[in-house]
């Protein structure tokens, strides 16, 4: 009778958690940059230069980067 009561928890609880987890709580993102800074060699006056930068996200939501600066 135990195992039944067992199983029927399971059963229940199951569904139930994976609901909450996909409706309540969405996630968030987690912006992650390996190399945040870059050090350019000489450059010559009026030359164009360029990085590209790997940006990831780590979390468990969309990333939306809506600006970008430089310091």
């Amino acid at each position: 009778m135990k195992t039944f009561y067992g199983w029927a928890v399971l059963l229940v609880l199951i569904p139930c958690v994976a609901l909450a987890q996909n409706t309540d709580n969405p996630g968030t993102p987690a912006i992650h940059v390996p190399q945040p800074a870059f050090q350019f060699d000489t450059v010559v006056s009026g030359q164009d230069v360029s990085h590209d930068y790997l940006v990831q996200n780590h979390g468990t939501a969309p990333l939306l980067i809506s600006r970008v600066k430089t310091a």
